[in-house]
């Protein structure tokens, strides 16, 4: 497997190559056209019209999602529902933004997952 590698925005300079397990709640990441999200974020801003996002890995859709900025869905709403957020383990497949890490690792929608897979095997283990 790759290292999840991410641009990240540090004391006002884009930086590249910062490996995901080093991003933290607040930092601003940059994606475009082929990037893996390496955190939940939060869409700030789009530098193209549209931004899509190939959500299957989570969702497990075929059809790429549309994506744009602000808050709308962002809590307690299903992953399919919340538009203004990039999820970890996803690829964009069109556009270019910048978003705010909200979630980091475990905590992330795809380390929910995991998370729920760990405990069940583990507990299939015990029966």
């Amino acid at each position: 497997l790759q290292p999840s590698l991410a641009t990240v925005l540090r004391d006002g300079k884009w930086i590249d190559g910062i490996d995901a397990s080093e991003l933290v709640p607040g930092d601003v990441i940059s994606f475009r056209v082929g990037d893996k999200i390496s955190a939940d974020a939060r869409v700030l801003t789009l530098q193209t019209s549209t931004l899509s996002v190939d959500e299957g890995s989570l969702t497990g859709e075929s059809v790429t999602v549309q994506n744009l900025p602000g808050d709308e869905g962002f809590k307690d709403a299903p992953v399919q529902d919340m538009k203004a957020v990039v999820f970890s383990g996803t690829m964009v497949t069109s556009g270019s933004g910048t978003a705010v890490v909200v979630r980091t690792g475990m905590d992330t929608e795809i380390g929910k997952i995991q998370k729920g897979v760990t405990e069940a095997k583990s507990e299939e283990q015990k029966t």
